[in-house]
């Protein structure tokens, strides 16, 4: 059965150099983890995990030293501080009666559950054992001043102690902590209380430097500027939609016509994107949720896994927006994003952040991957640097998505007409509807044009206005032919308009039957 003062030369027998690996509390969790058995590593994780406030995980660790090593006072003292802390009242007094069961000439236990008593409510309790403690050791002044308290206020005796009775480390030995006047172990470097360094006695007195403020402050610092980035995502993936929407509203006609892809892609895929994002928020939570429990990390509360998902989402959101040019260089952001959240608002050590980070990057580049090919096959992927490359060059010719056909040819006239694929068969299907337009100078009553292919007729328009614009969907590489006729001759200009090139041949005579002209008109001029 091991001494008091045997325990308290544990403390000094497990100091290790400050630049020792295992001082890392990831790097001995991960070392425990390994050698599960070493019950004096695990101890020593413990009372590091009490000393970072890390309550649970200290109580899981002190548990198992408990029942696998050998009995230890200090151990039995540490789990009744612990479950104290938890506010597990029941069982730190359980824990204080059992070690005493053990202990029994143990000052410091008796005075330990004195406290606790007295926390508790139970103030003759409490008397019955700062009584013990006066017996154990005759002229013990806090056992004095607290039976003259207690026996003076009564069940308001803990009240009126303030801070007093809530010292559920006070051991025998003691060094006072000139922060918060806690006792402390003279093993100890820093207060349990407060944390502050302490002082010991006839040295000279340091500058107290509060490590845990120093360090929240800087928690709260970053804490904010993921909020700030949080508002500005989103406020600008709200901005984008409300404008698309705007656009989308007007109607097919008057809408704007897509000139460029940059544009198409923004008008075709906007419902698409919102969907996108709904599928990334859920998935951003549960990828985070699975990299806690890969990395053994303690679970950060929901609030802070959706507050995180969600900044993660409208950064991704809009980055989706950007232009199809630049896709490729902004994809990494996220990814990099999520490496700064892990380490500012989750506070894990940066072994298990770096678990954390691999596992939920790696469940989001699979979501992500397969909500593009359930909603448009693997084409968008696969076909992206011809999509960027068509993009470059289309943005080239100003001005954008306009293209010059026959120019000031006097009618009856035909033309052999054909678009351009993009590259790529995906975009090709998004941009093959086409606009054309015709000018008339001078406007006639009775002006008509004909788009075939091959015989087949595809689309007739009366064109009783200038200029007139219809719109027809198309297929790269087909060959037309676009016929145009007035009663009387007039000549007329051509321009076709849209994502796709069109090749125009050169302009011929031509001819239409006069009945055609009396066909009703298909198109919207303007």
């Amino acid at each position: 059965m091991d001494s008091a003062e045997e325990d308290f030369g544990d403390f000094r027998d497990e100091a290790e150099d400050a630049e020792s690996e295992k001082d890392d509390l990831g790097a001995l969790e991960l070392y425990i983890e390994e050698h599960p058995n070493d019950h004096a590593q695990r101890w020593r994780l413990a009372k590091k995990l009490y000393m970072a406030w890390e309550y649970k995980r200290a109580l899981e660790h002190l548990l198992v030293v408990k029942k696998e090593w050998r009995p230890k006072l200090n151990v039995r003292r540490y789990l009744a501080a612990t479950h104290y802390r938890l506010g597990h009242y029941p069982e730190a007094i359980e824990e204080l009666t059992g070690a005493i069961a053990t202990w029994p000439d143990e000052v410091g236990l008796h005075e330990q559950l004195a406290r606790m008593y007295e926390v508790s409510g139970k103030v003759d309790l409490a008397i019955a054992e700062w009584t013990k403690i006066a017996a154990l050791k005759p002229g013990h002044s806090a056992a004095e001043k607290a039976l003259a308290r207690l026996r003076s206020h009564g069940k308001g005796a803990a009240a009126a102690s303030g801070g007093e009775a809530s010292l559920d480390m006070d051991l025998t030995s003691r060094t006072v902590c000139s922060h918060c006047g806690t006792p402390n172990s003279v093993d100890f470097d820093r207060c349990w209380n407060c944390h502050a360094a302490l002082v010991r006695p006839g040295t000279p007195t340091p500058v107290v430097v509060r490590e845990n403020e120093e360090k929240g402050s800087a928690a709260w610092l970053g804490t904010l500027a993921l909020g700030v980035a949080t508002v500005a995502f989103v406020s600008g993936g709200v901005y984008v939609t409300l404008r698309e929407f705007a656009h989308v509203s007007d109607g097919p006609l008057l809408a704007p016509l897509s000139l460029t892809v940059d544009a198409l892609l923004r008008r075709e895929l906007l419902v698409p994107r919102l969907a996108f994002a709904g599928i990334l928020f859920v998935g951003w939570i549960l990828a985070f949720g699975a990299g806690f429990k890969v990395a053994r990390a303690p679970m950060a509360p929901f609030g802070k896994l959706s507050g995180a998902a969600l900044l993660l989402t409208s950064l991704t959101y809009l980055i989706a927006w950007a232009p199809v040019t630049l896709l490729l260089v902004l994809l990494p952001a996220p990814f990099l994003a999520a490496a700064g959240v892990i380490a500012i608002s989750f506070g894990v050590d940066w072994i298990r952040g770096i678990g954390i980070w691999a596992v939920q990057s790696a469940m989001m580049a699979v979501i992500a991957i397969a909500s593009v090919i359930a909603y448009a096959g693997p084409a968008p992927i696969t076909e992206y640097m011809a999509i960027s490359r068509y993009a470059v060059s289309r943005e080239a010719s100003l001005p954008a998505g306009v293209h010059a056909g026959p120019s000031q040819q006097k009618t009856p006239w035909e033309v052999e007409v054909s678009w351009q694929s993009t590259g790529s068969r995906w975009l090709d299907t998004l941009a093959s509807r086409v606009t054309i337009e015709i000018v008339s100078d001078p406007v006639t009553d009775s002006s008509m044009a004909k788009l075939l292919r091959g015989r087949d007729s595809l689309r007739t328009e009366l064109i009783k206005g200038t200029p007139y614009f219809f719109m027809l969907e198309v297929e790269p590489g087909q060959a037309y032919v676009l016929e145009a006729k007035s009663k009387p001759e007039t000549t007329m200009s051509v321009r076709a308009l849209g994502v796709l090139a069109p090749v125009f041949g050169v302009p011929r005579p031509a001819g239409l039957a006069d009945a055609d002209l009396e066909s009703p008109a298909r198109g919207a001029g303007r």
